[in-house]
């Protein structure tokens, strides 16, 4: 935990990347970071700020918890902007790679529980359930924000603005 005066953190203290792009609070208290290398969240249950990678593949959707002998993971993906929602779900956009979900309900991130289940960080539209009538891409976002009915608002660089009311995606 940072002490009184300014505290500066660097990717020798296990960040993805200097150049932080975002920033949001889960309601457990860690602070995901978005880097221009990827995603990492930060802990501080145990009195002394942690750093964790977080991999989200394109390829091949990681596991947020990998095993300690995975192969390393490919380049991660610019992030642009994070939202935490009202549901739970932390929402990740990239400048190039679209959208990703996790759902932070169900994640166990205090203590050292070793049998926690393996999450996955997915694509947003490789979701089944997502209506996109208009076949919207979503690959480069620029911010996300929720409204008050619970809708999700993408900027987009090519796509204008696009809305998710939670089954269906327009724009």
């Amino acid at each position: 935990t940072p002490t009184s005066g300014f505290s500066n953190y660097t990717i020798n203290d296990g960040l993805c990347d200097n150049n932080i792009t975002s920033m949001v609070e889960d309601r457990e208290g860690a602070i995901w970071i978005g880097t221009s290398s990827g995603l990492c969240r930060c802990d501080s249950y145990t009195g002394k700020l942690t750093f964790t990678k977080v991999p989200i593949s394109t390829s091949n959707l990681s596991q947020l918890y990998p095993s300690p002998t995975s192969s390393p993971t490919p380049d991660q993906p610019s992030i642009n902007t994070l939202l935490v929602d009202r549901s739970g779900k932390l929402w990740i956009g990239t400048a190039t790679e679209g959208v990703y979900q996790y759902d932070l309900s169900s994640e166990n991130t205090q203590g050292t529980n070793t049998n926690r289940p393996r999450r996955s960080i997915v694509h947003f539209l490789h979701n089944g359930s997502v209506v996109n009538s208009g076949n919207l891409k979503l690959t480069a976002i620029t911010d996300i924000a929720e409204d008050r009915r619970g809708n999700i608002w993408f900027s987009t660089w090519f796509e204008g603005l696009c809305c998710f009311d939670g089954k269906t995606l327009t724009n």
